[in-house]
């Protein structure tokens, strides 16, 4: 199993825009995180960043997310050492055995799988 990781990509809200920035499409958010075994298993690790991506990258699905992360460590040298990082924490024994406890494979979580893998209340996410 690789580093088991959640990982996300949606488009960038206009809330979440910075004064003064001018909202042009195709920019998205791409979000990693950890399984929550830190902590006594009640804490994550997470990284998130923004990216503009051209029309035939900005369907979220799971080939243009590993373009998306592939593009951020190529093209930034802090998000590269940001999902090393991320990365490493991932492939922790704790982090392996909860993977395989909860029976995670690689493929595609809705939201409220995801929210239970998160252990997150209903709102979030």
């Amino acid at each position: 199993m690789s580093a088991p990781l959640m990982a996300q990509m949606r488009p960038m809200t206009i809330a979440e825009m910075k004064p003064g920035q001018v909202f042009e499409p195709g920019w998205f958010v791409i979000t990693l995180e950890t399984l929550p075994v830190f902590a006594n298993g009640t804490a994550s690790h997470a990284f998130q960043t923004e990216l503009w991506l051209p029309p035939a990258y900005r369907e979220s699905t799971p080939d243009n997310l590993k373009i998306a992360i592939g593009l951020l460590k190529e093209l930034c040298p802090r998000s590269r050492r940001m999902i090393d990082d991320i990365s490493a924490l991932a492939r922790s024994p704790k982090s392996r055995e909860e993977a395989r406890r909860l029976g995670i494979e690689e493929r595609h979580y809705s939201q409220s799988e995801a929210r239970e893998i998160l252990r997150r209340p209903s709102s979030a996410i």
